[in-house]
């Protein structure tokens, strides 16, 4: 499983810290050898909250190994201490349609939880 924070290198890299390029090189490697079952994204407000990223990471998650699926998981700010701790909670609503989009891409391969 990988949690893939951004597929945007600039909003990984505001969000963590680091770019993604080598966890996207490390994605592809273990999708090539069948390793690859879930890939895990948050949807937070002012990083991941936007239809282009929710396509991009469905797209590249689409062209890996047809066993890997796409978890969506809306940003909460419940327990967190670090500067997203007043980031506001994702609502049902917008999360439902960053999941149809990326249901329309992935079919069967998206799973999420509210």
């Amino acid at each position: 499983m990988f949690d893939l924070k951004a597929l945007d290198k600039e909003k990984h890299l505001r969000l963590t810290g680091v770019d993604n390029t080598l966890i996207l090189q490390n994605m592809a490697y273990a999708s090539d050898r069948k390793l690859l079952y879930e890939i895990r994204t948050v949807v937070v407000r002012g990083f991941t909250d936007s239809e282009e990223e929710i396509r991009g990471i469905a797209g590249l998650i689409k062209s890996l190994n047809a066993d890997s699926y796409f978890r969506l998981i809306p940003f909460r700010s419940l327990g967190v201490r670090t500067c997203l701790a007043k980031t506001e909670d994702l609502d049902e609503k917008t999360f439902k349609h960053f999941c149809q989009i990326a249901s329309n891409i992935l079919g069967e391969r998206l799973n999420f939880r509210l």
